[in-house]
């Protein structure tokens, strides 16, 4: 159980340096993944991600959904318990992607038209411009 919470806070701070989608204007997407991300909109993310970083995010939603799934399935006595554990963990994770700062995205070059660098939080993150729509990627 604490793994699988570790490993959606993980992907979410993975997504973090290099995920995305759409609009003409990378630094507003950039913006708008900050602004998911910062909020845990995994619906709104998965908007401005390439197809393998949607991948990820459904896969992360996936393991919340199995994580709850196991929970229900235990024994009364013991339900309680871990569902405290459980929602406190997400309440860590809640609070950790709230300090997300999306106040100033920095863009960086990122040697050619199709690609640019995003300093989100001061994470770098990958824009690449696909299908006429930028997304962040890997």
């Amino acid at each position: 159980m604490k793994k699988s919470i570790l490993l959606i806070a993980s992907v979410s701070i993975l997504l973090l340096s290099g995920c995305g989608s759409n609009k003409s204007d990378p630094k507003e997407v950039a913006q708008h993944v900050c602004e998911a991300l910062k909020n845990m909109d995994f619906e709104e993310l998965k908007k401005y991600t390439d197809e393998e970083s949607t991948k990820q995010i459904e896969l992360g939603q996936k393991r919340i959904e199995e994580a709850k799934s196991q929970i229900e399935a235990l024994p009364e006595e013991q339900r309680e318990n871990v569902k405290k554990i459980y929602e406190n963990q997400m309440a860590v994770v809640k609070q950790k992607m709230a300090t997300i700062n999306c106040e100033n995205i920095v863009m960086k070059d990122g040697g050619d038209k199709e690609e640019s660098i995003a300093l989100i939080d001061g994470k770098p993150t990958k824009l690449k411009l696909i299908d006429g729509n930028w997304k962040l990627t890997k």
